[in-house]
């Protein structure tokens, strides 16, 4: 059994004992998970999660895998999938954090000052 290396952990404080939520990117697996189990798949617990309680979502979730899987292998063949498919665009758009989509390299006679784009008073019409 091994852990995904797909997966993502957020600390939740909404309560007096510590969860987490996990999310993997390759399944989309989503859940909520309790701190010992958060410290057995980061530190690769596998007697731990070998025997736990939530192994079946685990597994389910893809969260955990048994046997030999590439899951580099599985995320380029889900990408060939989506790729030659004809129904639907799909549009990744992966900005920072601080990213707020007004850079003045992406839009063209963005001013920095004013935040508005230069062409708009050059051709704002007087009525």
């Amino acid at each position: 059994m091994r852990v995904s290396s797909y997966n993502e952990y957020l600390l939740l404080n909404d309560s007096d004992e510590e969860s987490y939520l996990i999310y993997n990117s390759l399944s989309n697996g989503f859940g909520e998970i309790h701190k010992g189990l958060y410290n057995a798949l980061i530190q690769k617990d596998m007697d731990y999660l070998e025997h736990c309680a939530e192994k079946e979502q685990l597994l389910q979730g893809q969260f955990l895998y048994v046997g030999p899987i590439k899951e580099l292998d599985q995320m380029e063949e889900q990408f060939k999938i989506v790729r030659h498919q004809n129904e639907t665009l799909n549009l990744t758009i992966l900005p920072t954090f601080s990213c707020n989509f007004r850079c003045s390299y992406c839009f063209e006679n963005l001013t920095s000052k004013s935040g508005k784009r230069a062409f708009r008073k050059k051709y704002r019409m007087k009525f």
